[in-house]
């Protein structure tokens, strides 16, 4: 199959092959729009250990073409868990970035507060708990500051969605390579 890399440039992957490097573990791919969509997992309830560790490998030509773009963790319950890649910078402190939603539970409207700790592009996205991006509030450039934007329980068609849990999701990403990450659950009430 093919895939993009990251300058755009078409590259074929046709003996790609992909290992679980851990005992206990399964990983299960497909490839879709010149995207590797993938789950590991563990059909004995076996927990990814903390820490830096190395999960699966690629092994053919041109895995160097290969490119993370999002990665999704989950528990035994599918409650979402951060997950890093290797080499991300996260060097912005918790105490410097804040995400609060209020009300939470909601039913009609919640407000969505956020605090930018220096100018940075800012991604901040609803997903179902299933890792299924819901909506994009906002995906664009901020200045240091507090920011506000509002939700209405709908989805990026502009549908009502069902009573839930939903993931909030802020990335911050300065142009001096500083990023921070936080999730917060938001319950939607009917």
């Amino acid at each position: 199959f093919k895939i993009k890399d990251k300058r755009g440039k078409i590259k074929e992957l046709e003996e790609l092959k992909i290992f679980s490097l851990s005992y206990g573990f399964e990983f299960a791919y497909t490839v879709v729009d010149d995207h590797i969509i993938g789950i590991l997992f563990s059909l004995s309830g076996k927990e990814i250990p903390v820490g830096n560790i190395d999960l699966f490998r690629f092994e053919g030509s041109n895995t160097n073409a290969i490119e993370f773009t999002e990665i999704f963790g989950g528990d035994l319950s599918g409650n979402y868990v951060p997950v890093l890649k290797k080499g991300e910078n996260t060097s912005i402190l918790a105490s410097e970035a804040e995400l609060q939603v209020n009300p939470n539970p909601f039913s009609y409207s919640t407000q969505i507060n956020y605090l930018v700790p220096e100018n940075a592009l800012v991604n901040l996205r609803i997903f179902d708990l299933t890792g299924k991006e819901i909506k994009s509030l906002t995906n664009a450039y901020h200045q240091s500051g507090n920011h506000t934007t509002n939700w209405n329980g709908t989805n990026s068609e502009g549908q009502l969605l069902k009573s839930g849990i939903y993931l909030l999701q802020l990335k911050i990403k300065s142009a001096s390579g500083n990023t921070y990450n936080k999730e917060v659950k938001v319950v939607l009430t009917k």
